[in-house]
């Protein structure tokens, strides 16, 4: 059996639209996140949000 694999690159999160209430309002929430779990929901959140009105 081979050893486990410790995977260690972390994607940046998406950074706030200046202007839009909306990314800063997922950014807030992303900050007080107190676990690992929710800051990752917050991050997709935001990616969906800027998929949607930021393309």
């Amino acid at each position: 059996m081979s050893d486990a694999v410790h995977l260690t690159l972390l994607l940046p999160g998406p950074q706030p639209v200046p202007g839009c209430d909306e990314c800063r309002k997922l950014h807030v929430a992303r900050r007080r996140a107190r676990h690992g779990s929710a800051r990752a929901d917050a991050n997709v959140r935001m990616r969906r949000h800027q998929e949607v009105s930021h393309r």
